[in-house]
């Protein structure tokens, strides 16, 4: 993660970064056997739950300022055969901070 930008005054602090989320999902795991040995598979996932192929957790920050469903690139889910799915999104996050006489809170 890499601070762009803190604006003082508005007590913002804009930041780039990766989000990665990991789960399990029983539903979504497979005998490598009688699937020609693959054991990964890689599909499309979005914050849209209409475009979803997958369930995924819904994640929000509380102090942002700017939604992670508008700052984040919507990227694949990577799934192994044991149902274990990693979801990384690369974007901006915009987060209100406390700040006062130079400290953070």
């Amino acid at each position: 993660t890499k601070v762009l930008d803190f604006d003082i005054p508005k007590a913002v602090m804009r930041l780039a970064g990766l989000m990665r989320l990991s789960w399990n999902d029983p539903r979504l795991t497979w005998d490598p056997k009688q699937y020609g040995n693959v054991t990964t598979v890689y599909t499309y996932c979005s914050w849209d739950r209409e475009l979803n192929e997958i369930w995924n957790p819904v994640v929000e920050l509380w102090n942002m300022e700017t939604s992670l469903t508008d700052s984040l690139a919507d990227k694949p889910a990577y799934i192994t055969n044991t149902g274990d799915i990693m979801w990384s999104k690369p974007g901006y996050f915009s987060a209100i901070c406390n700040y006062s006489d130079g400290t953070y809170k």
